[in-house]
């Protein structure tokens, strides 16, 4: 009996598979999130994390209204 690989998949990895255009964005924003949450706060500037968030924001977007348009409405 051979052994079977148990694949566990977490969010990060998720959005990493369905949207590689806005990884680095989405990660940079979880890592900062995690790190107020968590920690004492993010050394990421407030400008960079505003910038990461419209591009996550301005494709999701975008993938929302394809969707609506193929969807016939």
């Amino acid at each position: 009996m051979g052994s079977r690989v148990r694949l566990r998949f977490g969010v990060n990895d998720v959005v990493s598979a369905l949207y590689p255009d806005i990884r680095n964005s989405y990660l940079e924003l979880h890592g900062a999130s995690v790190a107020v949450r968590y920690e004492n706060g993010t050394s990421i500037p407030l400008d960079d994390l505003v910038q990461d968030l419209d591009e996550v924001r301005d494709h999701l977007m975008s993938h929302e209204r394809l969707a609506h348009l193929s969807a016939g409405h």
